[in-house]
């Protein structure tokens, strides 16, 4: 028998030797996390940032951090957390509760988060691991009378599903879209007086036929508001008019808000040339919006 592996399990609570394997596939997991969110985000990042690698500097100053947390945290023994049960899957529950009543914090589409100052917890994660104590505790506590289906299984099917209901209960507008509204004004007359050329130019399509142009300028709409670029949207223009007023009711939607916000911006020359367009129209109204998804509609 292993010396280093008994020493572990003994009571006196010495620490024992790092399970390499199990080591080697956090860190493998952690590693494909980084790399994961540097190829989802390396767009945006060079868009809103202006580097690349923003976000994976970002990701694996985290992961170096969660590795040092992970690290320290096993060198605790763990039976001192025995006496913290009640109060760790009580808190726990109590966070839970918080999130569903109308204090969560929305965070990536869900109101799923609880604020204490700068710090932002998940309350369902932070449940996994009370409910992993508590049953752990309570099924030790129990041993022999764990096989009474009213005590060793019916107790920890109530939790384990109250916790469950209490994470389906949260608020989630993950299904949600941004919608952007806006009111454009025309300058008529400064477009008229332009040429077909001019105006095939600045808008990067052919007039008659709405063809993209295959040598369109850099100041063009078109190439202004590249959804590869920027990010793709569902976009529909309503013209309006009267005699003494003419223009265009925009209307983008989108997932989240920024492709729309980045095409604003590009479309201003915050990371480049002016929108050429721009210089014969100019917005008069802009809003955001936030379309609930329809499950949450019909619920409300």
């Amino acid at each position: 028998m292993n010396v280093s592996n008994v020493t572990a399990a003994s009571p006196s609570g010495r620490n024992g030797p790092v399970d390499t394997v199990l080591a080697a596939v956090v860190i493998a997991l952690l590693g494909f996390g980084v790399v994961m969110v540097y190829s989802a985000s390396v767009i945006e990042a060079t868009v809103v940032f202006r580097d690349s690698q923003y976000f994976l500097k970002r990701q694996g100053f985290y992961a170096l951090g969660a590795l040092i947390l992970i690290f320290g945290i096993s060198r605790i023994d763990y039976r001192k957390l025995r006496p913290l049960t009640y109060p760790i899957i009580g808190l726990v529950t109590v966070m839970m509760i918080l999130s569903v009543i109308g204090f969560g914090h929305s965070g990536g589409g869900a109101a799923r988060w609880l604020s204490v100052g700068p710090i932002h917890i998940q309350p369902s994660e932070t449940a996994k691991l009370g409910l992993v104590l508590w049953l752990a505790y309570s099924l030790e506590k129990k041993r022999e009378r764990v096989r009474s289906f009213s005590i060793g299984m019916l107790p920890h099917l109530l939790m384990s599903g109250f916790l469950m209901v209490l994470c389906l209960k949260q608020p989630d507008f993950g299904g949600a879209s941004v919608l952007l509204l806006q009111k454009w004004e025309h300058d008529t007359p400064a477009w008229m007086a332009l040429d077909t050329a001019a105006q095939e130019q600045a808008m990067g399509r052919t007039k008659p036929d709405s063809v993209e142009l295959d040598d369109k300028a850099a100041t063009s709409h078109v190439a202004r508001t590249d959804q590869d670029t920027y990010g793709h949207i569902f976009r529909r223009n309503t013209p309006y008019g009267t005699p003494a007023e003419h223009g265009t009711m925009f209307v983008g939607f989108c997932a989240e808000q920024r492709p729309l916000a980045a095409m604003l911006e590009s479309m201003a020359g915050l990371d480049g040339p002016r929108d050429e367009l721009t210089r014969y129209t100019r917005p008069l109204t802009g809003a955001y919006y936030v379309i609930p998804p329809t499950d949450a509609l019909a619920a409300a």
